[in-house]
């Protein structure tokens, strides 16, 4: 039986209605996974609506920030999931684990976003 985190940070975005989507239809599937799902605090219940077998946590760290690469990374190494599926780009770098990613287009390598740390947005486009 595998652990599997999703990474639901954008649950309730344009970006994250793809998240929400695969979160409720994995829910529907019958599996012997353990589901573990990372949202932020005003998407906790709408999670556990439409996936109430899986686990939810609060995960409150902003994309492109300093607590994304350490407080994610923390909460990831203590769950130790043996798979991280991040719906967006927008993860800590220095995970080490195995991991899915799900980039919906490649804005970021070509735009800057100044609404964003500059230092880490910097960093995570060029690594």
């Amino acid at each position: 039986m595998s652990k599997i985190i999703i990474d639901a940070r954008e649950s309730g975005t344009s970006t994250g209605r793809y998240i929400d989507k695969l979160i409720e239809h994995l829910a529907k599937l019958p599996s012997d996974h353990n589901f573990t799902i990372l949202t932020k605090e005003h998407r906790l219940a709408y999670i556990k609506k439409i996936a109430p077998k899986f686990k939810v946590l609060d995960c409150p760290f902003d994309e492109f920030s300093l607590s994304e690469q350490l407080d994610v990374l923390k909460q990831l190494k203590d769950l130790n999931p043996d798979l991280v599926h991040f719906g967006m780009v927008q993860q800590p770098i220095l995970y080490r684990g195995k991991v899915v990613t799900t980039m919906h287009d490649l804005t970021t390598v070509r735009f800057r976003n100044p609404s964003k740390n500059w230092l880490i947005f910097t960093f995570k486009r060029e690594v």
